[in-house]
């Protein structure tokens, strides 16, 4: 007697109706891979810091050496997966001559800058611009003397714009059971923060492929010395560690990667590096 399979697909798998004959499993079919992440999109925020608050009045050299507005907003950086750009642009009120409220305003942008890049973020990001007396917010056309200064304040400011994007994470690269390490070809580009405490550990953006998207990834690179403004073809040695090594005066190669707290974890030594060129796009 002749055996008939009909097949029958319920959700993605097949069963077998065996009319007559033995019964036999069907194969089941090859699973697709999980998608991959997907970046979240950029977020632009806009912060506006008093003049006043930062500099004596017509001057660009910052009150103090410690800011807590400034403060954050290097801190809320440096925590961002991927920082896209960062804007900051000085105004002043219409007191003065043109020539010298644009130098002014010019002058406590830098300033800014100079701050948040003390203070870990990179240099390379950062954009700044003079706009004088432009785009004022009050007018004060009846007052005079320091009622008019005081009038004026809300010109005299500093606004930072951001974009910041969550990259998602770089996988580590995947070691076959058995087997103790993996070569791969990686991509390294700007922009890299410190990631521990101690400034140690530093995030590198890393692509798959040349023309891939970045992803941020946060670890340590044994022998391998990153000059920001970069971009580097890598090729690079993975080998498996079972547990985080942070502590270099018991692990001199204590460099690693990971996915997470509990890892996996591995350790990335370069092998050597393929290109060297400018880092000419974001």
């Amino acid at each position: 007697m002749q055996t008939i399979r009909p097949y029958v697909y319920l959700l993605g798998g097949a069963v077998t109706l065996a009319l007559s004959g033995c019964h036999t499993a069907a194969p089941q079919p090859t699973p697709l891979p999980a998608p991959e992440p997907q970046a979240a999109p950029a977020t632009p925020t806009q912060q506006n810091l008093s003049a006043d608050a930062l500099f004596a009045f017509g001057n660009a050299r910052l009150k103090s050496a410690d800011n807590a507005e400034l403060d954050a907003l290097a801190d809320k950086l440096k925590a961002a997966s991927q920082i896209d750009s960062v804007q900051v642009l000085g105004y002043t009120d219409r007191i003065g001559s043109e020539q010298a409220n644009q130098k002014l305003s010019a002058q406590r942008a830098e300033a800014v800058r100079d701050y948040l890049v003390a203070h870990g973020v990179p240099a390379g990001v950062i954009r700044t611009e003079g706009r004088g007396a432009a785009d004022p917010v009050a007018a004060c056309p009846d007052q005079r003397g320091g009622k008019l200064i005081a009038c004026l304040a809300p010109n005299r400011r500093v606004v930072i714009n951001t974009t910041v994007s969550d990259a998602g994470s770089a996988a580590p690269a995947a070691i076959a059971p058995g087997k103790r390490s993996v070569t791969r070809t990686v991509w390294i580009g700007p922009h890299t923060v410190p990631c521990d405490a101690n400034n140690s550990g530093r995030c590198y953006r890393v692509r798959e492929s040349e023309d891939g998207p970045w992803s941020n990834w946060h670890g340590r690179i044994q022998d391998f010395d990153y000059v920001e403004g970069y971009d580097y073809e890598l090729v690079v040695k993975a080998y498996r560690s079972d547990v985080k090594l942070e502590d270099q005066s018991k692990d001199p190669a204590s460099r690693y990667v990971f996915s997470g707290d509990s890892g996996p974890f591995v350790v990335w030594v370069l092998d050597h590096v393929v290109s060297k060129r400018l880092h000419l796009g974001r």
